[in-house]
Formats: C-alpha cells, sequence, structure tokens
C-alpha cells in the first residue's frame, strides 16, 4: 500500500507524488484510484489501488541508484535502419525499465556527439532524459531541471575525458 505524499515511480511515464485517493464508477464498479503529479508533466495520472503494486515502485536508492548512474556508460545495441533502431528506442521506453532507459540516454546523448540526431530521435533522447532525470530529482530531492542538468553533466565530463583516453570510472567519480 501507498500513502499520499509519497514519491513513486510509474515505469513508462516517469516519477512523481501521491496526491490523492480518489473513487470512481467505472462500468458501474466503485474503484479507488491512486492521484499522481508526475514531475514535468501538466496532468494527473489515476492508478487503481488494487493495481498499483504491480504498476507503481519507490525509486531506486543505494546501489540500485547506483547501477542506474553506472547505465548511462552501457551501449544499447540499435539498428541501423531508422525505423528498425526508432522502433527499439520506442520499444525500451515503453517498457519502462530503468536500466534501459538509462543506458539508452546515455547511448543518445554519444549518438548525438557523432552526428546530429534526427527530429523523431532528440524526441526520444528527450523523453528518456525526462523519465530519467524525474526519478532522480525525487531521490536527489532536488527539481527536474537540476536533475536533467546532472546527468547530462556526467554524460559530458565522461564523453570528454574518454574520448582524450582518461579513465571513463574517475570521470563517473568525479562527476556530480
Amino acid at each position: 500500500m501507498f500513502a499520499i505524499g509519497q514519491a513513486v515511480v510509474y515505469p513508462a511515464h516517469g516519477a512523481g507524488r501521491i496526491v490523492g485517493l480518489d473513487e470512481r464508477s467505472v462500468l458501474g464498479e466503485r474503484r479507488s484510484y491512486y492521484v499522481l503529479e508526475l514531475l514535468g508533466q501538466a496532468h494527473t495520472v489515476m492508478v487503481p489501488v488494487e493495481a498499483a503494486q504491480t504498476c507503481l515502485r519507490p525509486p531506486l536508492e543505494g546501489a540500485a541508484l547506483e547501477r542506474l548512474l553506472d547505465a548511462l556508460k552501457a551501449e544499447v545495441k540499435l539498428p541501423a535502419v531508422w525505423m528498425q533502431r526508432h522502433r527499439e528506442e520506442e520499444k525500451i521506453l515503453a517498457s519502462g525499465d530503468p536500466y534501459q532507459v538509462a543506458a539508452l540516454v546515455g547511448t543518445l546523448f554519444r549518438y548525438g556527439r557523432g552526428k546530429a540526431l534526427s527530429l523523431s530521435e532528440r524526441g526520444v533522447s528527450e523523453r528518456a532524459l525526462a523519465m530519467l532525470a524525474s526519478e532522480l530529482a525525487l531521490t536527489w530531492e532536488v527539481s527536474l531541471d537540476e536533475a536533467k542538468a546532472r546527468v547530462l553533466a556526467r554524460l559530458e565530463a565522461y564523453f570528454h575525458r574518454a574520448r582524450r583516453g582518461e579513465d571513463p570510472e574517475a570521470v563517473l567519480a568525479s562527476a556530480p
């Protein structure tokens, strides 16, 4: 059971807080719903209380959070053909797997440093970054913009130092 005010992650959508509990009648049946305000989104989301244990999770912390940040270094193997690549990127976003999303953020960041991303890939990159940053913002207790900036700073430092042949692990250890 989750509580009002609790930080939660709604995979494939992002992270936010439970701001209320609402009852609605759907197809003649009364149901209770958690009302979520997701960071960076103007609308609220309602999740059935009886489905919440499978739909929601608390934000990652501790060793799981470190693994998430390490996933920024992982390379997602994406097809060379644009349409297949786009489908794979969308599949990763839809999965809501935070480690895959972090790896996608890092991969698209590196792709974008080699050549300009297409408009649709920039959109995927922005959505993936927002999804990742929303969870980090709650864990780090900072704004969504600050969390995005910290992720991008880590990636930028890692990218530049790795290109110069410096130890990538030292880069991550020194990043914010």
